[in-house]
């Protein structure tokens, strides 16, 4: 039931009730806090470009493109002017995305699958109408985004055996997509894709979802996480398990962008380093003080980032922030130096 404020004067109540829809939304609210001395919050220029936005909100069609549409606005007599204001917000609410991987899917359960979408995404379309304006395509309420979801959902696996209902869900699951944005532009095969949606998917269900960075974590979480970028590594090779790594890891690709800069070692040279800082950093989280310093760790770990990068790189690399890692502080050295004294 709707309440007008009691200061509304019957003209005002009137148009209010004559408008309707969509309109009716807008105009309630700014109704509801005219002053007392009954000034009006919307000119009568301002309360017709509301009729005619509303009058075209109900033209549309859910199942029919935007430009079909604006077509449309344009042969019921609409100006320019109105036409262009509101395309922008027409074409925002038609835009709905649906990315799929149909891995070895047959072509005509593809077909099928695409007519699915279609009539989807039109009635999604419709949701979305009715939820920004209150306008009902056809004069039936089209549902919600989560119902709608979930028919779409349905639909789609009625058309689905057992085993492709097994591959559809793999090559579009949460993993599939994470996975998806790493390997974006990178040859790959229909078996490489696969095993790395496999793996990603069961290293999610049994250690958690990978998150931005694993510094956080705890040790052996980490190395859980190596491991499984090491198969990765040797089932892409180096040169396309950097690309992979640069985006799974903010932290690789930060030093692979100084590593660039102090003299870009390559693909196995970036890997080889990131490898021995990942042991270094375990080693020195487990390290037992009594049994060895931090002074020979670093310098073990440091002769060997000497092997796989040279003198020249690993002298450039250490002056970046990025390889402050393998530099000791001077205050760090000069207090080793006195406990060293007898």
């Amino acid at each position: 039931m709707l309440f007008l404020h009691r200061n509304l004067r019957p003209p005002q109540l009137i148009l209010c009730l004559v408008l309707g829809g969509a309109v009716l939304a807008g105009l309630l609210a700014p109704a509801a806090r005219c002053q007392d001395n009954g000034e009006n919050l919307l000119t009568t220029t301002e309360l017709r470009a509301l009729e005619r936005e509303n009058a075209m909100w109900r033209l549309v069609r859910p199942d029919e493109s935007v430009e079909e549409n604006i077509a449309r606005f344009g042969a019921a007599g609409f100006t320019p002017e109105e036409v262009a204001a509101l395309q922008p917000r027409l074409a925002a609410m038609w835009d709905v995305p649906v990315e799929r991987n149909f891995g070895w899917l047959h072509e005509d359960t593809v077909r099928q699958i695409r007519e699915i979408d279609r009539q989807f995404i039109g009635r999604m379309r419709a949701v979305r109408l009715y939820a920004a304006t209150g306008i009902r395509p056809g004069g039936k309420s089209p549902g919600s985004v989560s119902s709608l979801t979930r028919l779409w959902r349905g639909a789609v696996f009625t058309v689905l055996d057992y085993d492709e209902i097994a591959e559809f869900r793999l090559m579009n699951s949460s993993s599939a997509r994470e996975v998806g944005q790493w390997v974006e532009g990178l040859k790959l095969s229909d078996d490489e894709l696969r095993t790395l949606f496999e793996w990603q998917r069961e290293f999610a269900g049994t250690h958690g979802a990978t998150p931005p960075g694993s510094g956080s974590q705890p040790a052996w979480w980490r190395q859980e996480q190596l491991d499984q970028w090491q198969r990765i590594r040797e089932l892409l090779g180096d040169e396309r398990f950097a690309v992979y790594l640069s985006r799974a890891s903010v932290r690789f690709g930060q030093m692979q962008q100084a590593l660039v800069r102090s003299g870009d070692p390559g693909a196995k040279g970036a890997l080889d380093l990131w490898w021995l800082r990942q042991g270094y950093e375990a080693a020195r989280s487990n390290r037992n003080p009594v049994v060895r310093r931090e002074d020979e760790l670093k310098a073990e770990t440091r002769a060997h980032a000497l092997a796989v990068l040279g003198a020249e790189r690993l002298a450039n690399y250490v002056t970046d922030q990025d390889g402050r890692w393998l530099v000791t502080p001077v205050r760090q050295r000069r207090a080793q130096a006195a406990s060293d004294r007898p």
